[in-house]
């Protein structure tokens, strides 16, 4: 009797033992169930960090897209503007070509009542040399000149009285009396703003003329451009230009 006892003790404890040696792989299959679990976990939080860069790159996207669109419209605004220019006549411009190619850079000089486009390169001339070039009855109020002297701008307000209404009938007379003694090469009677200008071109011997007339307080002022007729080839496209540059402030 103590041996079947003792045996079936024996047989109890191989069970237990079988029993504890099954239970084993369902440790397994939970460890596994954690490292999946863990995976997905992983898997959703780097989900969500690629979602959370996203916005960001369509920000710069927009950001960038915003800057190109206002260089176009820059360009576009800028190309406007030149086209206006070149339909203007270059009236707003304030360079221009001589004869042989070469660019002139002017900017506004102010006289009293109207201001006009003077060569940068240009420089004023003192009383003294004024007075040299011109002489002392006939001398300008201002006067400028190239570094080579070969081209003369003055501008002479005068006390002879010319009313405004009356600068056509002066051209007329001007232009008649050029006719007897000089070479006229053009002429034209035109109206800026509220002021009514003549506008003489002629040669006489080996100088060229450019000259305007106008009135302003009721008295006549004259604008002169004048050269050389061996170089008048040069210098008269600046000569029209500056002329046709008067801007009346008055």
């Amino acid at each position: 009797m103590a041996t079947k006892k003792s045996a079936s003790k024996s047989t109890n404890s191989t069970k237990d033992v079988k029993s504890t040696k099954t239970a084993k792989p369902t440790s397994k299959s939970s460890a596994a169930s954690s490292k999946t679990t863990k995976t997905t976990t992983k898997s959703t939080s780097a989900g969500t960090k690629n979602t959370s860069t996203k916005p960001k790159k369509e920000t710069g996207r927009i950001i960038a897209c915003i800057i190109g669109a206002i260089a176009v419209i820059a360009l576009i605004i800028i190309g406007i503007f030149a086209l206006v220019a070149n339909m203007d006549g270059g009236k707003n411009s304030l360079t221009v070509k001589d004869g042989d190619g070469n660019k002139v850079t002017t900017a506004y000089v102010s006289f009293d009542d109207f201001r006009l486009k003077i060569p940068t390169d240009f420089k004023a001339l003192s009383a003294k040399e004024i007075e040299q070039k011109y002489g002392k009855q006939n001398a300008p109020k201002s006067a400028y000149t190239n570094e080579a002297k070969d081209a003369y701008i003055a501008i002479a307000p005068t006390d002879s009285k010319l009313a405004n209404d009356q600068v056509e009938t002066y051209y007329d007379t001007m232009k008649a009396s050029f006719e007897l003694v000089a070479e006229v090469i053009d002429g034209k009677y035109y109206t800026s703003g509220s002021h009514n200008i003549a506008d003489i071109e002629f040669v006489t011997g080996d100088d060229y003329s450019n000259t305007i007339f106008f009135s302003e307080d009721n008295k006549l002022v004259t604008i002169i451009f004048e050269c050389k007729d061996s170089v008048r080839k040069k210098w008269q496209p600046v000569g029209k230009f500056i002329m046709d540059s008067i801007d009346f402030t008055k």
